[in-house]
């Protein structure tokens, strides 16, 4: 049931506050309920099997026994998505949340706040002002799609004072801003492409290099128009696969670590995640530069930063795996790999499984 691996999902990777909040309220109706057992049996990854759970909960697998499971799960995950929701947890625990992804929760509140407040008789001007606090942070931020939510109810708050100046000023930032969206998705677009559709295809197919050239000189003449630093990392993540494609590693070297440092120093790009995956490919480009105890540091600089159930949490471990091999460092490399193995995290692939039981089967050997 698909349900459930949400369910599974969410539950086994809530906080230490969401893990409280649940537990209020699944108590909140009867002590040791169905709801009780259906969150401990699974945040505990005692069983999480439909079946199992349901035997378990009712006794026995019937017709009635399914369906009511099925209502249990519905409750279970409204009471779920009601914790993960709550504000109060989030400012509790804001240091487990990344620069970018605390900012913009915080801006999503306020724009929410404002929709209420509009309706409200309250002064335009001092509506006005809350509205510009927000514009300033959603460019701040560059959280576009957002900026053009607020400057829209920026034009409507000039319309309704009669503000003229206003007026004209936000419409006319309303229709750059609509601008520089289209051209931010364009750039995003073309790294979806080359990183995730193009990088595994062969470096000879030379097609893929003139592709490349030219998504760069459309990049590069995106940024000269808006200078979001979102378009800039994405030019520069295609110039580091373009340069894999050349195999030209030690431009590709110098590359990854502007990265690194444009991503370290710009508010809108310094998520946890990204942070690690920059680290993960300095590793693999210094694999080709035989520079194995730099790979090695550099994925443990990425281990550091990665998350529970990251996107990027088994490749940066097998990255520093690699790196000890070549280090013939075996026994660590053993360890590491055995954490890979045993894990359930994202990005374990059949082919990557099968993949890293080879790996294990060459250390062993």
């Amino acid at each position: 049931m698909q349900l459930l691996k949400v369910i599974v999902g969410l539950v086994q990777n809530f906080t230490n506050a969401e893990v409280k909040n649940s537990e209020r309220l699944v108590n909140r109706n009867k002590s040791k309920s169905k709801l009780w057992q259906l969150f401990n049996l699974i945040y505990n990854k005692n069983i999480i099997g439909q079946d199992e759970l349901i035997i378990k909960i009712y006794k026995e697998k019937s017709v009635r026994s399914v369906d009511s499971f099925r209502k249990l799960c519905d409750r279970f995950l409204d009471i779920v998505l009601e914790v993960i929701s709550n504000q109060e947890n989030f400012e509790q625990e804001k240091n487990l949340y990344s620069e970018p992804y605390f900012n913009r929760k915080r801006l999503l509140n306020n724009i929410e706040l404002l929709q209420v407040l509009a309706n409200k008789d309250i002064p335009a001007d001092w509506l006005m002002r809350f509205i510009e606090t927000l514009e300033l942070s959603a460019k701040k931020h560059e959280y576009l799609e957002e900026l053009i939510l607020i400057l829209k109810f920026k034009i409507g708050v000039a319309a309704d004072s009669e503000n003229y100046k206003k007026y004209d000023d936000a419409t006319s930032e309303y229709f750059k801003y609509l601008r520089y969206c289209e051209l931010n998705t364009k750039s995003e677009c073309y790294l979806i492409k080359f990183i995730l559709f193009v990088q595994h295809h062969s470096i000879d197919d030379k097609s893929r290099i003139e592709d490349m050239e030219r998504a760069l000189i459309e990049l590069e003449d995106y940024y000269f128009e808006t200078k979001l630093v979102f378009i800039l990392f994405r030019k520069l993540m295609i110039e580091l696969q373009l340069s894999h494609y050349r195999e030209d590693f030690e431009s590709a070297e110098i590359i990854i670590l502007k990265i690194i440092e444009i991503t370290e120093n710009s508010s809108p790009l310094k998520t946890f995640g990204r942070i690690a995956q920059n680290y993960m490919n300095l590793a693999f480009t210094q694999f080709y530069l035989n520079k194995f105890q730099e790979a090695y540091e550099s994925s443990l600089k990425s281990i550091r930063k990665v998350q529970v159930n990251s996107f990027v949490s088994n490749p940066s471990l097998e990255s520093a795996v690699f790196a000890l091999i070549y280090l013939k460092r075996p026994a660590e490399a053993d360890d590491k790999l055995v954490v890979i193995l045993e894990s359930e995290l994202v990005g374990s692939t059949p082919a990557q499984f099968a993949k890293r039981n080879l790996m294990m089967a060459f250390i062993k050997y």
